[in-house]
């Protein structure tokens, strides 16, 4: 049985938020109080991904899969730096 959800809200409310819940609670900080990024990560052996909402600061929201495979070094150190592609992206785009 398939299930739609119309609001988009709602939806997102289901997905961890980066700085307030979640696998995303201590990875990301919020930005004026407020959360940008709402997502599920997923982890197997050399390959991690992030996918979801961003949201800018111009007021935009973009749909994206982060994913990251074939990789040598430790899984924080990958995890940190899509952080800190993503807060790049949040402050400016």
């Amino acid at each position: 049985m398939e299930v739609l959800i119309s609001d988009q809200e709602k939806l997102r409310g289901f997905f961890p938020t980066g700085g307030l819940s979640g696998t995303f609670k201590s990875a990301y900080e919020l930005d004026g109080g407020q959360a940008f990024v709402r997502a599920k990560t997923g982890t197997l052996r050399n390959m991690h991904l992030q996918s979801r909402w961003i949201d800018t600061r111009k007021g935009k929201t973009y749909r994206f899969v982060f994913m990251n495979n074939n990789f040598v070094r430790p899984t924080a150190e990958v995890r940190k730096e899509m952080v800190r592609i993503m807060t790049v992206i949040h402050e400016n785009f």
